[in-house]
């Protein structure tokens, strides 16, 4: 069931925890600007390109 979670279109991230607090920060600012990116291609296609996104 684990093997099918990890795909293409959903995965996984590895981040190094030594320090939970900055390894928490990175998650959200990663999450965070990965959603931008996708609304920003989603909402201009023309401008930002397909390969971009």
């Amino acid at each position: 069931m684990l093997a099918a979670t990890d795909t293409d279109l959903s995965p996984w991230y590895v981040i190094k925890g030594d320090d939970k607090r900055r390894a928490r920060l990175n998650c959200i600012s990663h999450t965070s600007l990965s959603r931008v990116m996708m609304l920003m291609c989603y909402l201009h296609p023309r401008q930002y390109g397909r390969l971009q996104c």
